[in-house]
């Protein structure tokens, strides 16, 4: 069992093409994990992508809740909860204040393989893309058929997403 709870990631500034990821879960040698209370904050970065969480391992019981994203502005690709594997239950997170000034794709949460996911009681509002050609998602789930994904996805609140220069 692995936890990590009430850690804050805020005031941080990259300029360039520096990639920036707050929080990288790549050890699968613990099946269940939670990430919960930690607060992401007050982000700028330049022209490399942000990826704000990551569960990118294959654990059986991932939790990620009472996540707080806000205030990200950058002008490249910005996902803000990213789940490419395993089996996780995301709940009572919280984005908002997430800006993309380039041509790139903003995220709120990312669904991208594994075999279960639940995503629910999350609130995702006030997300920006305000380049000709940039996207704002409040979630999004991709994939392929031969990656199969369950996905359960209910009670949720959404809104704000606004991409004014793509019109």
């Amino acid at each position: 069992i692995v936890n990590h709870t009430n850690n804050n990631f805020s005031h941080i500034n990259a300029t360039g093409a520096t990639t920036i990821i707050g929080w990288n879960c790549r050890d699968a040698g613990a099946s269940t994990r939670t990430v919960a209370n930690n607060i992401f904050d007050d982000w700028s970065g330049g022209t490399g992508n942000i990826t704000v969480l990551s569960l990118g391992i294959n654990g059986t019981d991932k939790a990620v809740y009472g996540n707080t994203i806000s205030n990200i502005t950058s002008s490249a690709t910005t996902i803000c909860i990213s789940s490419p594997a395993g089996n996780d239950n995301i709940y009572n997170n919280t984005v908002h204040g997430i800006v993309v000034n380039g041509t790139k794709n903003a995220t709120g949460i990312n669904i991208s393989a594994a075999t279960t996911k639940n995503v629910y009681g999350n609130k995702i509002y006030d997300m920006q893309a305000n380049a000709s050609g940039g996207s704002v998602y409040g979630i999004s789930v991709t994939g392929s058929t031969a990656a199969a994904i369950t996905t359960n996805i209910y009670n949720n609140v959404i809104g704000e997403l606004k991409a004014p220069s793509a019109n």
